[in-house]
């Protein structure tokens, strides 16, 4: 059977060229045996598709057999021999060794076939990933009384143990019967012989002259086998003319009604064969051929490389005669790489995929994507899905998947609806059309779980050591170990766990680094569909759910299954990246369970491929990051199959180069000498970003930079991998350190100096800090970083003390629209808060400060904004901070916002506005798409519930609430041609647009929503 499509296709079509016939076969001249055969071979085939116990895999299995046996009934037209032979195939999970049983009913008695012990013995699961075992025990028996009608009876017999589930997967009966030809059999007889000889003669009966037989034995070639005349009784003969193990033939009358087509269609022209080979190969189903093609307009437009869409049912059509098949889409793949391979790098299967293709199950596949599963469908260590199948280029690779070796990266986006699908290509156009260059670039998250003698722990640790030492990322690391946080003494004790209670604090911490920004995450641990950790559900589904955050990492997942796209239910890393406003951009991820020592080669291989730039000067796509970490594996293995790329492939791997060289800290050279630095100190930094070579300066760089101060870092533990006895090598495990102060400023030609003030409060006294430097070159992807610790944070010493009287100046806070907005304004549940002001030495911006830092509450405290801090950018040496932060679902009715900021010599200032939120669904503003393109336009459609179309301003403003255009009207929809309220051509980047409307007795507005304009598309590769 074919496991991808219930029924097969053949294309019929007009060529010029000679027909393919079929070739008549002439027997040599041999003498023939004179007893000819009146019999043949044939069958009967009950399989029935109706259960997958384990939700996995190709094999589907049939009946359900319980504590009473299954009977079913069984037909062997024109019965010639008492003589059958019966293969029973069926699975059961038990307890104990148990045994497959079949009895015949035929003519009224009911025999026992006996299989053997051996062949009809199941054995209980050796874990709990095996879901069932499976026999099929074969066997010949006479009938005693035979009949051409009759029954299997099959169970399960447990001598020792119970049944706990059981199914019929399928049973043969292969029989002899008469060569006679039937109506009621489509007017054609299968005619089976085995051992045929050059010397047989097979014999018709009774057959009308028009009768016809083939060789169906290769049925990919049919051969006609030549008749005799009619003897006097009508019967005709032919001669197999072969020395064979088996031979298949058909006799049919074609003069006669014959079995017919279901149906057929018309295809439109079509020649994938002709086209382009492109960088990128994005295959989807029809249903997400839109969003396919936008995602493949970005890249374009952004990355310059030659995308090509296809519809599966297009690649089907070409590659597999338009049946439904894995091996077509890997067909397509091998013909593009073999055209160019150094062109053709990455394929994203766009659409959800299931382990059930043909929807036998009842599940719905009209938007279902082909991928392909495995023939195991009973033990999890050997079962699988993967798109790697599709990568695996080389001439007469594919036979061991699990030991090919890929040729080009893939990925897929498991998108279920065609809103998801946009959501998804929307959070790509924010991701790739407009990257924010803020400091989150440079920060990196590693997550580990606890148990196992700390081995998570350890895995974790070395993977912050290679990106901190061996790759030289230079980057902050971010560590959420769980056994760096305390339990909450009142949590409840996990059930049946030893007094392991569940990670608050380390969740609070996750969520804090996350809403921070972090441009690479990596979690190492235990996980399941719901949650991440064993049991300290330290991240669990409703965190996942409930968290939002502006930027999104690159996620790898050192796990269990998190991601089973196949199967029915999501697993909380498939959540996660389905979330717009939260959770990853891409993951590597698993879909099957896996294990702990092989998820760490493939995720150390992959961040060692990812983050590459010091060891080949390049930065990888994330395709290529995945086919290397593959690759980093020889021979079979099943654990790297478990995992794949969950996202966009062509995305470019982009982080900081480490050419950024801090070179004096307070007029100190830093060749030679540690720099002591104070309390409430102001401390200038002076940077140089480097060329490539690290010879000289380089002067065509220039751009905004940031200069931040991290607190000593405090010593937690040695960890030891209890596992291994060559990995020894101790890790000493520190906290991670505080921000003390973080502030913007500008490199200009390449040279930087940035000025900052050290916090009152400090817990260093005198032990060595950190000082992390990074900047982005102005229009273009190119980022630097730097970091140094030759630098000493002292105590508290007057001397070197500022003299700071004067409190911070809040120059503005407004909601959305700076040029409109008052105290009473009315605005909608969602929008965004716009916050200025100054300070004349430097704003405290430290991470941790209590009591003294930014604050941010709704309604006297009912509502307090934490996460402030991440919209918030220090810039002026600190002397001026800004605020772009989205407010959402905020209830009907008055309220009153009240910001409170300190500088570092505790200085206060503070600002309340009041506002009233006014009921939600009065109306909608949506652009025709939120990726716009430079010297194009975009249009602007408005809905509403009122019973007339009010009069409506439609606004645009910039990232910080400046008004760019706005234009007032009563028709929709309204052309915008990207140019602000003075005719100028608006740049690149982000805005924000929404509307306010007045039909004279309501007064309302839209909430703000994304529109990224892009530069126009670079010339392609």
């Amino acid at each position: 059977m074919n496991a991808y499509d219930r029924q097969g296709y053949y294309f019929l079509t007009e060529r010029t060229d000679e027909p393919a016939l079929v070739e008549t076969i002439t027997p040599a001249s041999v003498p023939y045996t004179l007893y000819p055969h009146t019999s043949s071979l044939d069958y009967f085939w009950h399989e029935q598709e109706l259960a997958s116990p384990a939700l996995m895999g190709k094999q589907l299995l049939g009946e359900t057999i319980g504590k009473d046996y299954i009977k079913i009934d069984y037909y062997l037209p024109n019965l010639s021999d008492p003589s059958i032979t019966v293969l029973t195939s069926g699975a059961a999970k038990v307890t104990a060794s148990s045994y497959l049983e079949t009895f015949v009913h035929s003519g009224g008695n009911r025999q026992d076939m006996n299989y053997s012990l051996g062949s009809s013995k199941v054995v209980p699961p050796t874990n709990n990933f095996v879901y069932y075992s499976c026999a099929s025990p074969c066997k010949s028996l006479t009938l005693t009384t035979p009949a051409e009608r009759g029954q299997l009876e099959i169970g399960f017999w447990s001598p020792n143990g119970n049944v706990v589930s059981a199914y019929l997967d399928y049973f043969i009966i292969t029989y002899q019967h008469h060569n006679i030809i039937n109506a009621e059999d489509g007017n054609q007889v299968r005619m089976g012989y085995a051992h045929p000889t050059d010397t047989d003669v097979v014999k018709l009966p009774q057959v009308a002259p028009t009768v016809m037989v083939w060789d169906v034995t290769d049925p990919a070639t049919p051969k006609q086998m030549l008749l005799s005349d009619p003897d006097d009784e009508g019967s005709r003969t032919f001669v197999p003319g072969v020395n064979s193990r088996y031979a298949q033939f058909v006799a049919f009358d074609p003069a006669l009604t014959l079995k017919k087509i279901s149906g057929y269609k018309e295809i439109e022209n079509q020649n994938l064969h002709g086209m382009e080979t492109p960088d990128l190969l994005i295959v989807t189903n029809k249903v997400f051929l839109e969003q396919a093609n936008r995602l493949a307009r970005l890249h374009e437009q952004v990355d310059g490389i030659q995308v090509a869409v296809v519809e599966q049912e297009q690649v089907f059509n070409e590659f597999s005669s338009g049946c439904m098949d894995a091996m077509a889409v890997r067909l397509l793949c091998k013909m593009l790489y073999d055209r160019n391979s150094n062109k053709f790098k990455n394929l994203l299967m766009f659409g959800p995929g299931t382990f059930d293709n043909r929807g036998m199950l009842g599940g719905k596949v009209d938007n279902m994507l082909i991928n392909f599963e495995t023939d195991n469908s009973e033990e999890e260590d050997y079962s699988f899905t993967t798109d790697d199948f599709f990568g695996l280029l080389a001439d007469n690779a594919g036979a061991n998947v699990a030991s090919g070796k890929l040729h080009i990266g893939v990925g897929r986006i498991t998108c279920r609806d065609v809103d998801e699908a946009k959501s998804d290509v929307d959070k790509l156009v924010k991701y790739i059309g407009n990257p924010d260059y803020g400091t989150w670039r440079n920060n990196l998250m590693i997550i580990s779980d606890q148990f196992d003698q700390e081995l998570h722990m350890f895995q974790a640790e070395r993977v912050a050591e290679s990106l901190e030492v061996n790759l030289g990322t230079q980057m902050n690391v971010n560590k959420v170990y769980c056994s760096l946080f305390p339990r909450a003494a009142n949590e409840p004790v996990v059930p049946n766990q030893e007094d392991h209670r569940t990670a608050k604090e380390g969740r609070r911490y996750w969520e804090k680094m996350s809403k921070q920004g972090q441009y690479f995450a990596s979690y190492i641990g235990h996980a399941g569909h719901a949650g991440f950790t064993k049991v300290a559900h330290m991240w669990t589904m409703e965190d996942v759910q409930k968290t939002s955050y502006e930027h999104m990492p690159i996620w790898t997942t050192a796990c269990c299954d998190v991601a089973r796209y196949d199967g029915p239910n999501r697993g909380v890393a498939e959540v996660m990246f389905h979330k717009p406003d939260g959770g990853g951009i891409a993951m590597l991820t698993s879909s099957r369970q896996a294990y702990a020592t092989d998820n760490d080669v493939l995720n150390r291989a992959f961040i060692n491929a990812m983050f590459s730039f010091k060891q080949n000067g390049s930065m990888p796509t994330l395709g290529e990051a995945y086919k290397a970490c593959k690759l980093h594996f020889a021979g079979t293995n099943y654990n790297k199959m478990s995992f794949f790329l969950l996202g966009d492939p062509a995305i470019q791997v982009n982080y900081p180069k480490p050419f950024f060289k801090i070179t004096s800290i307070n007029g100190t050279e830093l060749a030679t000498d540690t720099v002591p630095v104070y309390p409430l100190q102001e401390v200038t930094v002076n940077a140089q970003v480097m060329t490539a070579d690290g010879a000289s300066i380089n002067t065509e760089f220039t751009g905004d930079a940031y200069v931040t101060l991290y607190d000593y870092k405090a010593f937690y533990d040695t960890v030891r991998n209890q596992y291994s006895s060559t990995d020894t090598i101790p890790r000493a495990v520190f906290y991670d350190r505080t921000r003390l102060a973080e502030v913007k400023g500008r490199v200009q030609n390449g040279l930087f100096t940035g000025k900052f003030i050290v916090p009152r409060n400090t817990t260093a006294n005198g032990r060595t800090g950190l000082i992390r430097v990074y900047a982005h070159q102005d229009g273009t992807p190119n980022m630097v970083n730097g970091q140094t610790e030759q630098v000493r944070i002292c105590t508290f010493l007057p001397s070197q003390a500022i003299n700071d009287e004067q409190p911070p100046v809040i120059e503005s806070m407004f909601i959305n629209d700076e040029a409109t907005f008052a105290d009473g304004h009315t605005i909608q549940p969602d929008g965004v808060l716009y916050i200025h002001a100054t300070d004349d030495f430097a704003f405290n911006t430290q991470n941790n400060s209590v009591g003294n830092g930014v604050s941010l509450m709704l309604d006297g405290g009912n509502t307090t904004y934490l996460n402030i801090n991440n919209y918030l950018e220090c810039s002026e040496e600190g002397k001026t901070i800004d605020v772009a932060m989205p407010l959402a679902g905020l209830t009907e009715g008055m309220h009153t916002l009240s910001f409170n900021v300190y500088d570092v010599a505790g200085n206060k200032a503070s600002k309340s506005i009041s506002f009233v939120v006014t009921p939600t669904a009065q109306a909608q503003l949506t652009a025709d798409d939120m990726m716009a393109i430079a010297g194009q336009t975009t249009s602007f459609d408005f809905t509403t519930e009122l019973r007339s179309t009010p009069e409506v301003t439609v606004k645009v403003t910039d990232n910080n609430g400046r008004l760019v255009w706005s234009d007032t009207t009563t028709s929709f929809p309204l052309t915008w041609d990207l140019k602000d309220n003075a005719g100028n051509a608006v740049p690149a980047g982000a805005y924000r647009y929404f509307a306010t409307f007045n039909d004279g007795s309501i007064y309302g507005g839209t909430a703000p929503q994304r529109l990224i304009v892009l530069a126009p598309a670079k010339t392609n590769k």
